[in-house]
């Protein structure tokens, strides 16, 4: 049997004796403790069962002594003290795939006890590599130990076991392991076991690095969110438009067991030739070329060279021409549509178009977007068009306006939102704004109104004008109010439940100070945690105060405005109403709607507070 007859005191015996002597031995204990040096582990232990005759899940072993070799011009030799600094600090030496390094063990071989000090469940993971392995510890792990300082021995020499059993190298790429378990010990002896499982990272060994290979990124395309090939890109001033990444050779690994990763070299390739004019600078260094816009605008290619403009002319915007056009405020892009023939459409149908001013001379087609600070359209807007904007002239308008200023000649069936707003002739639709301006108002329209509406010439009926005293723009807190109210409630929860155990950790840590020892870092942290919930709550409970007060200074501000606006809202018509039309005022405190059909000479209807505090609505045949 060699070195492990040897070792067993069992020399030129044959298989009669060997088996009596072992029948001796088993009456009265498995076998003796021995101690003996090994490479590996599973190797050793398959002997003694062997040569005892007795089940691996018998034999129990204590790790008595590490040694590291390391191997050197094909020579493996025992690592001085400067060679396993280098081991356990030096990454690029442990990345040189010509270093070898094993280990052997002193180990301390006996017969299985029953007496432990915990029953431990725990499973080991890792990544793909294994440079990154953990031991997860389940909450129904069962200690018995209660001495900090022994729990945390244990625990350290069980997991070192473990990883003896999966070839792993010990006291190598874990050097903070045992104060982890020192922090996990003095938490199971707090809480008397563990509240959660517990992941602990027992090795991390050196990841390899990976290579970088050569690309060409189109970053406008994902500064943009292209999502169609001949959509025009808005760039900012400075912005990286295109970066060509250089190849780089990535580094070897070492994964926990001490084997090499191995990484390829790239390839070495000439970089692509991307060619603009003076609107775009190259600037390269070690990593990359990088391609950068020289002033805002938006990006142009033609004839193989990238550039930048940031005055665009173009006879039609369509999906097959230019695609959608989206460009900010930032990127001062200003677009000029000419399309004189009034039989197609300069911006065809679905195309959506942002730019810091839009000159359009034709029309617009279904499904057009239009945002601007400035739009201006010669022609006539679809029904299902949306137009936003600061400053909007319009000639035709039958589809959706949002702007602050609004000048249109005819409103066909369409929707205007704006602050200001003039309209020649309104032949039908809605209208919406503080201050309203119309040359000719006809039939069918609603017109809702926040301060006063003046119209020259009414020639229609069925009109409704509604003067809104309710919608003031104040500030709105209470979605803010219900948020912060709901955060409130879950985080008071938390507090109540765990109030009790912070009262005995208080208490806890007060005993350990009273007898001069160190307080575990785990106690304090969670001394910490609860503090920090405490003031959590008191900072959102004074949040929801001063939310409380301004919401009761608002409603008092909303009545006061309406009262002042009672004097200034008028609707004036100075031709005269023809007609039946009806003419609203909706008002917030007392909440009510006051109706009034106008007669032909009412020129100017206005609200007055009687003797009695009542809102009433007035007339004069005056403006």
């Amino acid at each position: 049997m060699g070195f492990f007859s040897s070792l067993f005191g069992i020399e030129h015996e044959n298989q009669e004796e060997s088996s009596e002597k072992i029948e001796k031995v088993e009456e009265k204990e498995l076998f003796e403790p021995f101690e003996v040096e090994v490479e590996n582990l599973k190797e050793a232990m398959e002997n003694i069962s062997k040569v005892k005759q007795i089940d691996i899940s018998e034999i129990d072993f204590e790790i008595i002594d590490v040694k590291t070799f390391v191997k050197s011009q094909n020579i493996f030799s025992e690592a001085n003290s400067a060679t396993l600094k280098k081991i356990k600090s030096d990454k690029e030496f442990l990345r040189d795939k010509t270093i070898e390094i094993k280990q052997s063990y002193r180990l301390k071989f006996f017969s299985k006890k029953d007496s432990v000090p915990f029953e431990l469940k725990y499973q080991i993971a890792s990544n793909k590599a294994f440079t990154k392995v953990y031991a997860i510890i389940s909450k129904e792990s069962i200690f018995y130990e209660k001495n900090i300082e022994k729990l945390q021995q244990a625990l350290f020499c069980e997991i070192n076991k473990k990883k003896l059993r999966l070839n792993m190298l010990l006291n190598i790429y874990c050097e903070d392991l045992i104060s982890k378990f020192k922090e996990l010990s003095s938490e199971i002896v707090v809480h008397d076991g563990l509240r959660n499982d517990v992941k602990i990272a027992i090795c991390e060994s050196v990841e390899p690095i990976f290579p970088i290979h050569p690309t060409l990124n189109y970053c406008f395309k994902s500064n943009n969110d292209v999502k169609s090939s001949n959509m025009l890109i808005g760039v900012k001033e400075h912005e990286v438009l295109i970066e060509y990444i250089k190849p780089k050779n990535g580094k070897n690994g070492r994964d926990c067991r001490g084997k090499i990763i191995a990484v390829l070299d790239v390839e070495t390739v000439e970089p692509p030739l991307v060619k603009t004019d003076d609107t775009i600078i190259m600037k390269e260094d070690e990593h990359s070329m990088k391609y950068i816009a020289q002033k805002s605008g938006y990006l142009d290619f033609k004839n193989q060279i990238y550039s930048i403009g940031d005055n665009l002319e173009v006879q039609t915007i369509s999906r097959k021409t230019t695609g959608s056009i989206k460009t900010t405020d930032e990127h001062d892009v200003h677009i000029s549509v000419k399309n004189s023939d009034a039989m197609s459409e300069a911006i065809e149908s679905g195309v959506k178009v942002e730019a810091v001013e839009v000159n359009i001379d034709g029309n617009i087609a279904d499904n057009v977007e239009i945002k601007a600070k400035s739009v201006r359209i010669g022609g006539q807007t679809h029904q299902s068009s949306k137009i936003f904007a600061d400053n909007a002239v319009i000639k035709n308008h039958k589809g959706y306006l949002k702007a602050k200023d609004a000048e249109i000649t005819v409103l066909e069936g369409g929707i205007v939102e704006a602050q200001r707003i003039y309209i020649k002739d309104v032949v039908g639709g809605e209208i919406r704004g503080n201050v309203v301006r119309i040359d000719t108002l006809k039939s069918n329209s609603e017109i809702t109104v926040y301060e006063s509406i003046t119209i020259e010439h009414q020639k229609g009926e069925d009109n409704i004008i509604t003067i809104d005293l309710r919608d003031n723009q104040i500030e709105i807190v209470e979605d803010e109010f219900t948020t912060l109210q709901k955060e409130y409630k879950l985080k008071k929860a938390t507090f109540e439940k765990y109030q009790k155990l912070y009262m005995q950790l208080v208490k806890q840590i007060k005993d350990i100070k009273k007898a001069n020892e160190e307080v575990p870092p785990i106690l304090i942290k969670k001394y910490q945690s609860f503090k920090s919930l405490q003031k959590e709550l008191d900072e959102i409970e004074k949040k929801l105060n001063q939310l409380k007060i301004k919401e009761e200074a608002q409603s008092v501000i909303q009545e006061e405005q309406q009262s002042n606006m009672i004097d200034k809202v008028k609707i004036v018509c100075k031709s005269g109403w023809s007609g039946y039309n009806t003419v609203k005022f909706l008002l917030l405190k007392p909440e009510i709607e006051l109706t009034y059909n106008p007669k032909p000479l009412d020129k100017t209807i206005m609200l007055q507070e009687n003797e009695d505090g009542e809102i009433d609505i007035v007339t004069t045949s005056k403006f």
